[in-house]
């Protein structure tokens, strides 16, 4: 008798059916192993293509692994062979399919914003190796993204799209032989590259607000930033970062001082511009964040320490923008007298924190 079954456990229907396969002298196959069941025995195909359209979203429902020190972002779409019998492994040979991702975009299966990656940003093994795993035969297509090479596409979705060209042995099915992995450049730039500070130390500019300059700011060569006077007047200093729609950020500061009378000093983090000779603080939009006031308690006597821990005015410093663009960092003074020695903000950060 010439029979072949699956070695691992045959549910009861599979059984029965082997044992008339036996009066009959006939072979015993599943047409399929797991995932999605193939129609044809013995042929190749990516179950993933099955409900999906052929389209994976990488960040989402792909199977993806982050290398921060390579840089690297290695995606996986599972391949398999359909049928019992033959379980010695054999290569498939697989190809770079950019036309396919046109025509998806035209039948508006993909993002707008879609670009297909170039092969010079990502590395793909052409040749892939099916062999018996888990009661399965299956390799893998394996692509390799360049996160580097991303910043040029921020803002867009990127693409991948692959092709089961041919096999040693087999045949592939020609309704499941393509995929395209997808996926948004900027989330995937945020889980691969580490959140970093965003304020550059070279890049504050002073703001004059309306009244007198008594109050001064100066920016030192290492990035602090040192208010000083008083006699009523106010001054600060300002710069603008980017930030993505969605995102949470932190700001904070070191501050030092001996402890000022009769004075403000603010943190702002808002979408509007600063106008010179014009004080921040009149437009509802301008959220103030963290604050010494000595009317309300924080800043009259020595202090140095993160201003989120001394402060005693503000919202908070955790900051979520709902769309993406720039936000402008504004730290401005005034008052009486900032003390004998001024108050100094060093190791100043502003950084996504999700």
């Amino acid at each position: 008798m010439n029979i072949q079954c699956n070695k691992i456990s045959i549910p009861l229907r599979i059984l029965t059916a082997c044992v008339v396969a036996m009066l009959f002298n006939i072979q015993c196959k599943q047409d399929f192993l797991r995932g999605v069941k193939t129609a044809v025995n013995g042929k190749i195909y990516i179950p993933d293509v099955a409900g999906r359209r052929g389209l994976i979203a990488g960040l989402v429902d792909g199977q993806m692994t982050i290398d921060t020190t390579t840089k690297t972002a290695d995606f996986s779409v599972d391949v398999f062979r359909g049928g019992f019998g033959d379980t010695s492994a054999f290569t498939v040979s697989a190809v770079v399919n950019k036309e396919l991702i046109g025509a998806l975009m035209a039948r508006d299966a993909l993002p707008g914003n879609t670009v297909a990656l170039e092969e010079g940003d990502f590395t793909f093994a052409s040749t892939l190796t099916m062999q018996y795993e888990d009661g399965v035969m299956q390799g893998h297509l394996r692509p390799r993204v360049n996160v580097d090479a991303l910043s040029a596409y921020s803002g867009k979705t990127a693409a991948i799209a692959l092709e089961l060209k041919s096999a040693a042995k087999f045949a592939i099915n020609d309704s499941m032989r393509r995929v395209v992995i997808y996926f948004n450049v900027d989330s995937l730039l945020d889980e691969a590259v580490p959140p970093k500070n965003l304020i550059d130390p070279s890049a504050w500019q002073i703001l004059h607000i309306a009244g007198n300059d008594n109050v001064r700011f100066t920016v030192n060569p290492d990035g602090s930033v040192l208010a000083t006077g008083g006699n009523n007047g106010h001054q600060g200093v300002f710069q603008a970062v980017d930030v993505q729609a969605g995102k949470q950020y932190i700001i904070d500061l070191h501050v030092k001082g001996s402890g000022a009378t009769d004075t403000w000093y603010e943190v702002y983090v808002a979408g509007k511009v600063p106008v010179q000779g014009v004080d921040y603080a009149n437009d509802p939009d301008y959220i103030k964040r963290l604050s010494l006031n000595t009317w309300s308690g924080c800043g009259k006597v020595a202090f140095d320490g993160l201003l989120s821990r001394i402060s005693c005015s503000g919202s908070g410093n955790l900051i979520k923008s709902d769309t993406s663009g720039t936000l402008y960092i504004v730290i401005k003074s005034g008052g009486a007298s900032l003390g004998t020695e001024g108050i100094l903000a060093s190791d100043i950060d502003f950084r996504r924190v999700q």
